[in-house]
């Protein structure tokens, strides 16, 4: 990617220098894709957190956990089925002893939690829970803009490099509703547009996703970078 910058890097510039004084309040949250792509997100991100363990990264471990955190809360949110409400109430539990561990450096206790997190969510995947059919007005991301700019980009680059169009199209919806959550970290339109043309972007990705051939797919997703890019370079210095 030119000059090496990334994707987190230039969504932030971009809204931030998108933001005005001016707040409206947002009509309220409703998911845009299939929880199936949040729950590939969500197995990114243990993938994320345990190759830091392996390179004995404590606080980038930390930091990834954190993530993970804030992407348990969206993921329950996709649903208010009762027994996707449970399990995905186990799921953000279980992050804690998971965040405990990596803050005591232990990597035995760092692998007990990421099995208890992978055996949730398995159990998840075997569950195809309705969406909200009312928005929540009273939506809020949990964490803040680094979280989400790191889960964007996660998201975005494991899009770019996988090989099958299951993995292209997951992570672009997963990329599409962690763009469209982003949005209600502030309460100001031209910000929320910024991320629902980051969103939609995402979402037409996820579409051309099929069969063998990833080329358009990934030209897609290659306009998220540039629209980004363009924002970013366009700034004033």
């Amino acid at each position: 990617m030119p000059n090496r910058r990334s994707i987190g890097v230039l969504v932030a510039a971009c809204l931030l220098s998108l933001a005005s004084d001016g707040a409206e309040k947002p009509v309220g949250y409703l998911p845009v894709t299939p929880a199936r792509g949040l729950h590939q997100a969500l197995q990114l991100q243990r993938n994320e957190i345990r190759d830091w363990l392996e390179q004995r990264d404590y606080p980038s471990t930390a930091e990834a956990v954190r993530c993970l955190s804030a992407l348990t809360v969206l993921y329950g949110r996709q649903s208010g089925a009762d027994a996707w409400q449970t399990e995905t109430r186990k799921l953000h539990a279980a992050v804690d002893p998971l965040a405990d561990a990596a803050r005591r450096k232990s990597p035995a206790d760092c692998g007990k939690g990421l099995q208890n997190v992978g055996g949730i969510l398995d159990d998840l995947a075997k569950l195809a829970p309705a969406p909200p059919k009312e928005p929540d007005k009273d939506f809020q991301p949990s964490g803040g803009v680094k979280t989400w700019m790191s889960l964007m980009e996660s998201a975005y680059r494991g899009a770019r490099r996988a090989d099958n169009a299951r993995d292209v199209e997951g992570l672009s919806l997963a990329l599409a509703e962690e763009a469209n959550a982003a949005g209600y970290l502030r309460a100001d339109a031209r910000w929320r547009n910024a991320h629902h043309e980051v969103r939609d972007l995402a979402l037409a990705a996820s579409r051309l996703a099929k069969g063998d051939d990833l080329e358009p797919a990934r030209q897609a997703l290659k306009a998220v970078y540039k629209r980004c890019e363009a924002c970013h370079d366009a700034r004033p210095r």
